[in-house]
């Protein structure tokens, strides 16, 4: 609750939330729906556990809102093992491309009530993602692939598996809260804002949300990435003198 109430006394809000008031007065001349994040950047250090970003919004003609927040493209090699004479071994494995990093989605009403065309163009729901593979394909166990990353995701709660709630304030101001694990990787985020009427999409908004490492973690990170010889070079230096030193306690014991 505290939380909430925090969020309800920031500035921001309590200026983007009367700026909707006046919007929804006059419908004829505002945006079919119109929203905002109580920020756009989340900072990650080494105390990072997770953090919540408050979405709200108006919309100013009927319809139902659906919010989706997909996380940075990402490719994964997926292997299987089978056991042969006893003994696991990877058989086989297949290569995935531009799998987003995170996924969560919120909507005003059940997604059962929506309609399923719409949904399946606009990518919405676990069932509708797309998983760009590559290389050989074992297509009778392609399921089994996708349940893998899925699996994965779902443990360190990068994807949710269900829809979360958005609540309504009135009749057009609505508001939901977006939860992010200590999980998330770095990158570029996108939160995408629909107004869906049956089988039409009454609005569309998208807000850019940008992840990023900050303070020691951020300069390990660089440097590994932009001198990864000289960044492996010294992993081998400090293990080598680590167990040297480990030696050294050990005979002197």
């Amino acid at each position: 609750m505290k939380i909430i109430e925090d969020i309800f006394h920031n500035a921001r809000f309590q200026l983007f939330l009367l700026i909707m008031l006046l919007c929804s007065v006059s419908t004829a001349q505002a945006k079919p729906l119109i929203s905002d994040l109580s920020q756009n950047d989340i900072k990650i250090d080494a105390r990072f556990s997770g953090t919540k970003l408050f979405l709200f919004g108006v919309r100013n003609l009927a319809g139902e809102i659906v919010v989706i927040v997909r996380g940075p493209k990402q490719n994964y090699i997926v292997r299987k093992k089978e056991n042969v004479l006893g003994m696991w071994l990877n058989r086989k494995q297949m290569e995935f491309q531009n799998i987003n990093g995170f996924y969560a989605a919120y909507s005003s009403v059940p997604i059962s009530e929506m309609n399923k065309l719409v949904l399946s163009n606009l990518n919405i729901g676990l069932d509708n993602l797309v998983f760009e593979h590559d290389g050989r394909v074992y297509i009778e166990e392609l399921d089994d692939f996708k349940k893998a990353i899925l699996d994965n995701k779902f443990s360190h709660k990068l994807y949710s598996e269900e829809f979360g709630e958005i609540n309504f304030m009135g009749d057009a101001l609505f508001k939901t809260q977006i939860e992010f694990s200590k999980h998330i990787p770095e990158g570029s985020y996108n939160a995408e804002i629909y107004l869906i009427d049956g089988s039409d999409i009454v609005g569309i908004q998208s807000i850019p949300i940008s992840v990023s490492k900050t303070g020691f973690e951020a300069e390990v990170y660089n440097f590994a990435h932009e001198r990864k010889v000289l960044y492996g070079i010294l992993c081998v230096f400090l293990a080598i003198v680590s167990g040297w030193f480990a030696n050294v306690i050990f005979w002197k014991v």
